[in-house]
Order: structure tokens, then C-alpha cells, then sequence
């Protein structure tokens, strides 16, 4: 009787085991995609920054356009 017991206590910690290796797997997978999307929008975030020095007139100012008139 214990030892059937044992056996079935056994059988409960492998199962425990595996659906944490499982979980484990599933957590490492989502840090690694949250650590890939955060590097792209660093970049991103560069980039526009960039891309707005690039705007910079000659005179140190970004240009204006003419202010929209409604009808």
C-alpha cells in the first residue's frame, strides 16, 4: 500500500515537473520578446531623434509651415 502510494506521489511530482518546465519555457520566451520589442523602440526612439536633428535648418531652428486657415 505505501509503496503504490509512493509511486503515485512519484508519478504527481514528474507531472508537477514538466508543467513547470513548460512554464518556465513559456516565461523565458515572453522576457526574451518584451527585451526585443523594448530594444526596437530604443532604436526607434534614435532614429526619430535622428531624424529631427536631420530637420534642423541652418539657423539652428526646425522650419515652420504656414499656420492652416479654415473656411
Amino acid at each position: 500500500m505505501l509503496e503504490s502510494k509512493r509511486q503515485a506521489l512519484k508519478a504527481q511530482i514528474a507531472a508537477l515537473q514538466a508543467e513547470f518546465e513548460i512554464e518556465e519555457a513559456e516565461v523565458a520566451m515572453t522576457i526574451g520578446q518584451d527585451q526585443t520589442r523594448a530594444g526596437v523602440l530604443v532604436g526607434d526612439r534614435v532614429q526619430m531623434a535622428r531624424q529631427r536633428q536631420s530637420d534642423v535648418g541652418a539657423g539652428g531652428k526646425t522650419p515652420r509651415r504656414k499656420p492652416w486657415k479654415s473656411q
